[in-house]
């Protein structure tokens, strides 16, 4: 299915939970599937390349008819159709899509791509914008 580590393949709920908490990426765009689904598959290509011209991006992908732990996911994320695709900024989600509309697709893309991130401060930034806040200079 997925070669190319670009893409992380999750087998279980406890795997997807992992992979939505990884740290190392902030903006996360989750492919919902199923292994009968013709749309879902058609997708898996251009899932697959978008994922690798967007190394910043945490792109997953979960068959939810894989077994009894991924079936689950569909209540928990509250899935109505295959293909959806959940979009996340950390662990919010912040839009979704259901259909295979590859324009649909690259827009709620772009539109997670242009949310601004916040990098995390080292102990030098913190304490300088703590003694140059506004607040902290009244």
């Amino acid at each position: 299915m997925y070669s190319d580590a670009s893409v992380q393949a999750v087998n279980s709920s406890t795997q997807f939970f992992h992979a939505m908490q990884d740290d190392r990426f902030q903006l996360k765009v989750v492919k919902v599937a199923n292994l009968s689904c013709r749309a879902c598959k058609k997708f898996e290509k251009s899932f697959e390349d978008l994922a690798i011209q967007h190394p910043q991006v945490r792109f997953v992908t979960v068959n939810l008819d894989q077994n009894e732990s991924t079936q689950r996911l569909t209540g928990i994320l509250d899935i109505a159709g295959t293909p959806s695709f959940l979009y996340y900024d950390g662990d919010e989600e912040v839009a979704r899509l259901k259909g295979s509309n590859i324009i649909k697709f690259m827009s709620g893309l772009d539109d997670l791509l242009a949310r601004p991130v916040a990098l995390p401060l080292d102990a030098d930034a913190e304490q300088a914008v703590k003694v140059n806040h506004p607040i902290a200079l009244q």
